[in-house]
């Protein structure tokens, strides 16, 4: 990716959080960072960082995970780690195999989870 070309994207980034470059030296270090980007590859991260992100964009959300061609994401490796956590506490208790929960199921349940809160609550002892 050309400087002329981050600057695009930058630009475009800019229309919706204000300014994120403001002097060449920082030009220089985010171009530095992502020039062997290739510039859609850069474009394509940048608008999905745009769409789905109300944070301002770093130079690591222009790279995304081109340097990492099996495309695992840190949230791909947390949904390991959970499945294997409840692996060996299923296993634990005598189950012999993990099942994970359906989808149209855990798909529900985000649905009814959707914009509840918890709130404080005071634990009656039954012996006061």
């Amino acid at each position: 990716m050309t400087e002329q070309e981050l600057t695009l994207l930058l630009a475009m980034a800019e229309t919706i959080h204000g300014p994120l470059v403001q002097d060449q030296i920082t030009l220089n270090v985010w171009h530095e960072l992502v020039k062997d980007v290739p510039f859609e590859v850069g474009k394509q991260n940048i608008m999905h960082h745009l769409r789905s992100s109300s944070y301002k964009p770093k130079p690591n959300d222009i790279i995304g995970d081109y340097f990492d061609p099996s495309g695992t994401s840190v949230y791909d490796i947390q949904e390991k780690e959970r499945q294997e956590i409840m692996n060996t506490i299923l296993l634990e208790d005598g189950q012999a195999e993990y099942v994970p929960m359906p989808d149209n199921i855990h798909a529900l349940i985000d649905k009814i989870s959707d914009g509840m809160s918890v709130s404080r609550f005071k634990v009656i002892d039954d012996d006061d």
